[in-house]
């Protein structure tokens, strides 16, 4: 394996080091792991926060200040072992502003955790295919695929093509069903206090509504004299807390006479007054997953935060 060799590129007026994106062992949020570690120490590395940037970058790094998005979580599959797959809702990354994310990783030498960045540019991301028409929404997801990196672990969702390895099993199955548990990881605009940095907040909840089998589009997003449009047929409802900024936050699913988790879907909109959430399922996850895995994964990713701090909240 060739040395690393750091490169300097320059990023809206910041130069950060980019580091060569080679092979890093990134481990499934698995019950097999439970006898190192809890679920919840690998879910920082797991779930990110996306936000952007703001301010002058000519004048002084000082002059920034980031912003919430949304939120995102990882996923890899068997079948390009050396990828990441970054997951948000669509929504998210639809403006015009490049996206940043803080990721916690662990040195497989020291044991030690190091503090990597993400930068994403608007053409980086894939969308669902799914585009709509008039009267239907379309598929509110979108997918990075970006590289793993050498002598550095995290978390991500595991996907199998067929067979698991042993001690292992795929997270991404089957779409959720009513009355399933579910427990939500998301980063919240505003949760009344402040934190010394973003940290995923878990909410518990249960699937409270889906479409029968067949069935078409039947939650309403908005109405008119003229239109009416819907969700699309596949999406579900959550009844759950959740705040502005949870748009993209991974929903894991514990079916009937389960304990272990599963990716059930993402949410993509939330009603804070009435404890309910929509979500696009695992299912269109997949669809994305196995177009986004056919193509290039975006480059020059990553830089190190210990030579370039995150700027603080606006």
């Amino acid at each position: 394996m060739n040395a690393m060799v750091a490169k300097m590129e320059k990023r809206i007026g910041l130069y950060v080091a980019v580091i060569p994106i080679l092979l890093i062992a990134f481990v499934s949020l698995s019950y097999s792991r439970q006898g190192k570690e809890s679920i919840y120490a690998s879910v920082p590395s797991l779930v990110v926060q996306l936000v952007s940037y703001e301010g002058d970058p000519a004048k002084s790094t000082d002059q920034l200040c980031r912003k919430p998005a949304g939120t995102g979580f990882f996923i890899s599959t068997t079948k390009k072992p050396g990828n990441l797959y970054l997951v948000t809702a669509r929504h998210v990354v639809s403006g015009p502003d490049d996206l940043y994310a803080r990721v916690p990783l662990v040195s497989d030498e020291t044991g030690k955790r190091r503090l990597m960045g993400l930068h994403l540019k608007r053409s980086d991301w894939m969308s669902h295919p799914n585009e709509g028409d008039e009267n239907i929404l379309r598929t509110d997801i979108a997918m990075v695929g970006v590289g793993k990196l050498v002598g550095l672990s995290g978390a991500a969702f595991l996907h199998c093509e067929g067979t698991c390895e042993a001690g292992l099993y795929n997270q991404l199955a089957k779409d959720p069903e009513p009355p399933e548990d579910i427990t939500v990881y998301g980063f919240p605009g505003d949760i009344g206090f402040k934190l010394k940095e973003p940290r995923p907040l878990a909410r518990k909840g249960i699937v409270a509504l889906s479409a029968e089998k067949g069935e078409g589009p039947y939650i309403v997003f908005d109405q008119d004299k003229n239109k009416t449009r819907y969700f699309n047929s596949e999406v579900f409802l959550i009844d759950i807390d959740a705040f502005p900024g949870s748009s993209g936050s991974p929903i894991l699913r514990f079916p009937l006479h389960s304990f272990v988790p599963y990716l059930g879907g993402l949410i993509v909109a939330t009603d804070k007054n009435h404890r309910a959430s929509i979500a696009e399922p695992v299912s269109h996850i997949l669809e994305l997953l196995e177009i986004a895995s056919n193509r290039p994964r975006a480059e020059r990713t990553w830089f190190d935060l210990g030579n370039h701090p995150f700027p603080d909240p606006c």
